[in-house]
């Protein structure tokens, strides 16, 4: 079993890597099948065939079956007709829902208040597992798991415990449970009746139906991303490194590293026949590894990295063709008007065998998530709505120069005049509601804060910042490092967009030192000097501003300080990174006077001095 003080660093540090991490769940077109491999290959697009742009904010990456289109945006799913792009049923959600799965006639989802079945013909509601209280889309996996009989979640239970959960796909009842410290965001890898999950010290592999645990794979670092044959084992882990173990001998059978892979640059895996495909959506590395012996077979860089701040990817993740080709899209075109912006996208078909270009197709609108392969089409989501693409010869002739095995260079700034950073601070909100409600608080040259506003609650996101031009600032929010882009118009106006939601904001009149005052004085009863029992661990707790601090080792031999940032805060809880290596959680008792301080090999009850 996984235990708490063995594993103690998955829920804060798993969580906190966010959408950082992905690869471990499962695919688009069908719960059964290993990596994003799909239907048989296209020769080019032709035309439109339809499209479908109904949505009141952006969708999010769908699930693609021979009939329907599921999708869902901010506190809806949709059902859409594949063939004529109707819209068949739309449900209700909490928040904004996970990718939905499909099997046996049964969809399948998680939002904020747990996991629910519909019907997948009429959107009727089946069952639904209710957490005991709510969780946020950020601190619960982006996508479900499932296999044919069960749908498999992670949940915290009431004793602070995380443990995977397999529930009944027809009736939602728990038919058994796994651990006590599984990642509350990764969703564990499906491939036939093995259920894969990874932790600090390798990967788990479990039986579905029964919950056993067959075998266990060790490996000396945090995995992100796995992908299997059932023969051989790979994983993808935070240093950037690649493994294959072989699964009947547990031994490492090849490794592959990249120097331009690191902990926030980490591939994805996709396995299929002999290969192995590493993508890294960053910085638009795409490399064909051979599964037998892990030497590359070929490699390229596609898209402008200048556009992963905003749009936290250069390229989307790719899908497999049943026939070896391999289809994404990248972020491409400077817009004319919003420096930092892409104009378009421009979707790509490569070769599996050589990496070279098939074909590409521009898209005047964005495309954020992998294109979808249907029966002689593709269905792609854009920034306004969902498009299918009939497949036959490309009715466009290729402008753009050739980007294989190049890295375009981000475009220069001439704009010198810099808005002052003092401009974007204070409080915004949506013109004549409380839909959006913020304040924005620089603390230094790289760092800030932004506090949401919601029924009488706070909740203060730290933020590390960069002002691409004039007018404009590039927010990477907490340790997920969420994209949010702010604009400021000439108007007085504040644009606000990420990749689900965009919003106008204007000034609200609560002035802007109230609100400092009341961020400090949330995090206040963390500072001061704490020991242990012992007298043996003693710091002082600093904070300068609500963004990060020292602890002042003042009682050691030779005394020392170590700066950290704060990348989660309430009032009685906070999250630091320390000298940028390592992750410590703070947390305060009712009265304030004892504090747990913990990190992923000790934890201590100081009291205060």
């Amino acid at each position: 079993m996984l235990n708490g003080k063995k594993y103690g660093w998955i829920a804060p540090v798993l969580v906190s890597l966010g959408v950082l991490i992905s690869g471990c769940g499962n695919n688009n077109k069908q719960a059964e099948s290993n990596g994003n491999v799909q239907a048989k290959a296209i020769e080019g697009i032709s035309n439109v065939a339809w499209k479908y742009e109904d949505f009141q904010s952006p969708p999010l990456d769908a699930t693609v079956t021979e009939k329907y289109v599921y999708v869902g945006n901010n506190e809806k799913l949709y059902a859409i007709d594949e063939a004529s792009g109707k819209k068949i049923w739309e449900h209700e959600a909490s928040g904004i829902p996970s990718r939905p799965a499909v099997n046996s006639g049964i969809i399948s989802f998680l939002d904020n208040t747990g996991a629910h079945a519909l019907d997948a013909e009429s959107g009727k509601l089946l069952w639904e597992h209710l957490y005991k209280k709510e969780v946020p889309r950020d601190m619960r996996p982006a996508e479900v798991a499932i296999s044919s009989d069960y749908l498999f979640i992670p949940e915290q239970l009431e004793d602070g415990r995380i443990t995977l959960k397999a529930l009944d796909i027809k009736t939602g009842k728990e038919s058994w449970s796994f651990g006590d410290s599984v990642s509350l965001v990764l969703s564990p890898y499906v491939a036939d009746d093995k259920l894969y999950i990874s932790y600090e010290g390798g990967v788990h592999i479990l039986n579905t139906k029964s919950g056993k645990e067959l075998d266990v794979i060790d490996h000396e670092v945090l995995i992100s991303s796995v992908v299997t044959d059932n023969k051989l084992l790979v994983v993808s882990d935070l240093g950037g490194g690649v493994t294959a173990y072989d699964l009947k001998s547990k031994k490492s059978k090849w490794s592959y590293t990249n120097d331009s892979y690191d902990i926030k640059n980490r591939p994805q895996l996709t396995m299929f026949g002999n290969k192995v495909l590493l993508t890294e959506v960053k910085s638009g590395i795409v490399e064909m590894l051979d599964a037998e012996n892990g030497k590359q077979l070929w490699s390229k860089t596609l898209g402008d990295p200048v556009f992963w701040t905003l749009y936290g990817g250069t390229i989307t993740k790719p899908i497999v063709a049943e026939d070896d080709a391999i289809y994404l899209a990248v972020f491409d075109g400077q817009d004319n008007q919003r420096k930092g912006h892409a104009g378009y996208s421009t979707l790509l078909a490569l070769d599996a065998e050589t990496g070279n270009e098939l074909w590409r197709y521009q898209e005047d609108d964005l495309i954020f998530y992998s294109p979808n392969l249907i029966e002689n089409g593709m269905i792609v989501l854009t920034q306004t709505g969902i498009k299918a693409y009939q497949a036959g010869k490309n009715a466009q002739v290729a402008a753009q120069k050739e980007t294989d095995a190049t890295v375009n260079q981000p475009s220069s700034n001439s704009n010198t005049e810099l808005v002052d950073l003092k401009t974007f601070e204070g409080q915004w909100s949506t013109p004549g509601s409380d839909e959006l409600a913020i304040n924005i608080s620089i603390t230094d040259d790289k760092n800030g804060v932004i506090t949401y506003y919601s029924e009488g609650t706070e909740n203060p996101v730290p933020f590390e910042f960069k002002q691409s031009n004039y007018d404009q600032l590039m927010l990477l929010l907490g340790n997920e490092e969420r994209p949010l882009v702010l604009t400021y118009y000439e108007s007085g106006k504040l644009g606000y967009k990420t990749n689900e939601q965009g919003y106008t904001l204007e000034r609200s009149g609560v002035s802007q030192s109230n609100f400092g005052e009341a961020e400090s004085s949330l995090i206040d009863g963390f500072k001061g000097k704490w020991c242990d029992s012992l007298q043996a661990l003693c710091f002082e707790i600093k904070l300068e501003g609500n963004s990060g601090g020292k602890l002042d080792y003042y009682q050691e031999r030779d005394p020392f300080q170590e700066p950290f940032r704060i990348t989660y805060m309430d009032e009685y809880k906070i999250e630091i990174n320390i000298d940028a290596s390592k992750q410590a959680t703070l947390e305060l008792s009712d009265d304030k006077n004892t504090l747990t301080y913990e990190t992923d090999s000790i934890t201590e009850n100081m009291s205060r001095q």
